[in-house]
């Protein structure tokens, strides 16, 4: 049920929506994405207005530092740092969970930086990680390995679904919601190769979790959560 509190909270910072059914419990500007940080029972957030929050369950703001110049994306909770996507550079920024002081930034090798806005970044095992773009001519499915300080591009896959909003894992199966296709994907990581396909009503699609008992949640751009 973790997955789907954190969606929920997502949703509530980031909607500019007047309906009454949502309760605006934070106001962060351009929220781009959220972790949950099990080690400090905290949530981070990075915006696009180059900021980065923590905040406690009870939705109040601990911290907030202004990063200069850096266009936060995706960001990735570990036990004492974050890992922070530059969307300008691709760069991959450490952040200290305390200070938020950048203790690293590294450059992706191996890609061409000519690319499609950065959609998700995803950890699955400790040295490996997946982003997903909006690419639709190139490589939109980017495997990468962290080793000797670097982080390498090991494999690209290219999927005919267009702007892969969503990522998630679990247990060798990757699940891929691509927004301009209204399709959610499994993705068999062993086979290398789709397994299922959920097709999906044509909306403006952009998250997706599960719950234990893998109902399907879903979110898109006109804040509906619909539930399969």
């Amino acid at each position: 049920m973790k997955n789907i509190f954190i969606l929920f909270l997502l949703l509530f910072i980031m909607s500019c929506n007047n309906n009454e059914n949502y309760k605006k419990i934070s106001n962060i500007a351009e929220a781009s994405w959220i972790c949950y940080s099990e080690k400090n029972d905290t949530f981070f957030v990075v915006n696009d207005e180059w900021n980065i929050y923590k905040l406690n369950k009870e939705w109040t703001i601990l911290k907030k530092k202004f990063i200069w110049n850096y266009d936060l994306e995706s960001i990735i909770c570990l036990d004492n740092e974050l890992l922070v996507i530059d969307e300008k550079t691709w760069n991959i920024l450490k952040i200290d969970l305390e200070n938020f002081n950048i203790l690293e930034k590294y450059k992706i090798f191996w890609y061409n930086l000519e690319k499609k806005w950065i959609e998700w970044f995803i950890k699955i095992s400790d040295n490996k990680y997946i982003i997903s773009t909006q690419s639709e001519k190139k490589e939109n499915l980017l495997f990468l390995e962290f080793s000797d300080e670097k982080f390498k591009v090991t494999k690209k896959i290219k999927l005919k679904y267009k702007d892969l909003s969503w990522l998630s894992y679990n247990s060798w199966f990757l699940y891929i919601l691509s927004d301009k296709n209204d399709i959610i994907l499994k993705y068999d990581l062993e086979k290398k190769e789709i397994i299922q396909k959920i097709k999906l009503k044509k909306w403006a699609w952009e998250w997706i979790t599960f719950d234990e008992k893998w109902n399907i949640f879903l979110t898109d751009d006109d804040w509906k959560i619909v539930k399969i």
